[in-house]
């Protein structure tokens, strides 16, 4: 991801995700945070080589598929159960 502000990412991913020139990404697990293979918030900095992680981005963690629903109803939107997330995101991802 490059030249990003103020993002929010769910993310499932294989490999380390890498982010250059960006600022306040905030990266969140789609799907099976605890899966060893979701590599989700092992985030690279190109712009920050220093031991310590780099300030350009956090990691936040869902509690639960309850907790994960309720987020992206919230960025769709709408509340009280107006939107089904499953059909939603199956229109935009592919499996």
């Amino acid at each position: 991801m490059h030249d990003a502000r103020n993002v929010d990412v769910y993310l499932r991913c294989a490999s380390r995700p890498i982010i250059e020139d960006c600022e306040d990404i905030r990266f969140h697990p789609y799907g099976d945070q605890e899966d060893p293979r979701n590599l989700w918030d092992q985030v690279d900095d190109f712009k920050w080589l220093r031991a310590e992680k780099s300030p350009h981005w956090s990691a936040s963690r869902v509690d639960g598929a309850e907790d994960m629903e309720n987020r992206w109803k919230s960025i769709e939107g709408v509340s009280g159960g107006q939107v089904d997330v499953k059909q939603t995101l199956s229109g935009l991802l592919k499996s």
